[in-house]
């Protein structure tokens, strides 16, 4: 048996009633029931439970919703399931859109990708569309678009031979359909090999991450929601981020579009540390990359308090690097280059009290994490009309400390870690960063009470950018020092149509 529970809200309607919204689900395409109530925090909840034999991962689950007064509002949940296990997620009944991209030449063997950016520029989820199986084509739709601001990419073999890259950008609103058109352009050719620190090829783990250069060409159009196909809701990776094991002497071979791209490389050896290196590629650039590994560093952190075994550790570090128990107060980081940037970042529990640590390192020299009593904010906007709380979905905390140019991170407990006695005895290695809310880095979201107060606990002290959801103009700033409470009152800008 498996467990969906999914909370409904309409964009700025936030608080919805069972009439308000009608469902239709179906599991390994057979109509399903679902429960629809009312939540405690009056949000309106869909919760549906399935059972299935015969496989450790159910059928397809697909979950359709719309508004009643507006059928263009819709959403759609698309999962499998795993036996005993519960799903928490969302819809969101927005006006979605239609967008058609034209290419300027025929691709076979292609897709064209549409990759849905977060304030940062990142993409967040994407579709795709594939184009050429039956025969060259130029021309991909894609349907249920939810609004916002897009980067495109085209990649794949044009009909005259050799590979072609497209890319574009554009921002779809208020359910108007949008039109791209995209130049192609011959794509680029990286050949990677992986030494070690004497020159002698190594095996390694290789890991290439880059940002396509985007052309100013393409007009911005608009957008029509239309109902989206289940496959279009699938989640899928950012663009152009791989990982892979080089085997040693051998060469790794990329077919990229133009633009600049990082590729790091870390080796199983813990006395090695990771190389990284930046290039810049032009339309039918072909280049070729040695990534030399360099001698480790050592890099040892004291501690200002004993290590509790309930403590919570993390390590945003370039690849390679890991992290070994000493003592109860003072660990080391290994596989950092010399003088590269890193933070470790600690929560400690110990006897109901909780305290946090936190220490900018780089590679090679010593440094001292002090323990201090965890920052709380308390956050209270107003408007004249009274209605905030039914208006904003949330506040989220962003820290705005330096960003390190680390896109790695590790996250353990003491005895996770070579060298402690309860270790498991290997290397912690560490992992991709994830994208998600992170309360122990200092960044984390809240929901308002009906008086549009916000309280978040447990944060570093440091400067935070505090940006409300649903109104891009009335992001600000605070400052939090450790062990204080602090309230914050702020007036809201007017509202946008």
């Amino acid at each position: 048996m498996g467990e969906v529970q999914l909370s409904i809200y309409a964009g700025e309607q936030l608080f919805l009633e069972p009439a308000d919204v009608q469902l239709e689900a179906t599991f390994g395409g057979q109509p399903c029931r679902v429960e629809l109530a009312q939540a405690p925090e009056r949000a309106l909840q869909a919760h549906l439970e399935v059972r299935w034999s015969g496989a450790a991962r159910s059928p397809r689950l697909v979950v359709r919703a719309w508004l009643r007064q507006d059928p263009r509002r819709r959403d759609v949940f698309v999962t499998s399931l795993v036996e005993n296990h519960r799903i928490d997620s969302l819809l969101d009944l927005q006006l979605r859109h239609e967008l058609t991209v034209r290419c300027d030449r025929p691709l076979t063997e292609g897709e064209v990708q549409a990759h849905l950016l977060d304030h940062r520029g990142e993409s967040r989820r994407s579709w795709d569309v594939e184009l050429g199986e039956g025969g060259p084509s130029s021309v991909a739709t894609f349907s249920g678009l939810p609004p916002g601001d897009y980067r495109l990419l085209a990649l794949g073999q044009g009909s005259e031979g050799g590979r072609r890259v497209g890319q574009g950008r554009v921002r779809l609103a208020k359910g108007r359909p949008g039109l791209v058109d995209l130049s192609l352009e011959a794509s680029a050719v990286l050949e990677v090999q992986v030494l070690g620190p004497k020159g002698q090829p190594v095996g390694a783990n290789l890991r290439i991450d880059g940002e396509p250069f985007l052309s100013e060409r393409d007009p911005e159009r608009w957008a029509e929601r239309t109902f989206a196909e289940e496959d279009e809701y699938e989640r899928r990776p950012a663009p152009l981020q791989e990982s892979r094991y080089l085997p040693p002497g051998e060469t790794q071979r990329y077919t990229l579009p133009p633009g600049r791209w990082d590729l790091r490389a870390a080796s199983a050896n813990p006395a090695w540390a990771g190389a990284a290196a930046a290039v810049e590629l032009a339309p039918g650039q072909k280049q070729r990359l040695l990534l030399r590994l360099q001698q480790e560093v050592p890099t040892p952190v004291r501690l200002s308090e004993d290590l509790s075994v309930s403590s919570e550790l993390q390590l945003d570090a370039p690849a390679g690097a890991s992290l070994v128990y000493r003592s109860a107060r003072e660990l080391l980081v290994r596989g950092l280059p010399p003088g590269a940037p890193a933070r470790l970042l600690i929560l400690r529990r110990a006897e109901d009290r909780v305290t946090l640590g936190q220490a900018e390192l780089h590679g090679g020299q010593p440094a001292q994490l002090t323990f201090v009593a965890p920052a709380r904010a308390a956050i209270t906007l107003f408007e004249p009309s009274g209605e905030l709380a039914e208006r904003l979905e949330g506040v989220d905390l962003v820290p705005t400390r330096p960003a390190l140019p680390a896109t790695f991170r590790l996250k353990a407990t003491p005895d996770d870690l070579l060298g402690h006695p309860n270790g498991w005895g290997g290397h912690a290695w560490v992992e991709e960063q994830p994208r998600e809310l992170d309360d122990l880095a200092g960044r984390a979201m809240s929901e308002p009470d009906e008086a549009g107060r916000w309280c978040v606990e447990r944060l570093f002290p440091g400067r935070y950018r505090v940006e409300l959801m649903g109104w891009p103009d009335a992001d600000f700033e605070v400052q939090l020092a450790a062990g204080q409470l602090y309230e914050v009152r702020r007036p809201l800008p007017p509202a946008r149509d």
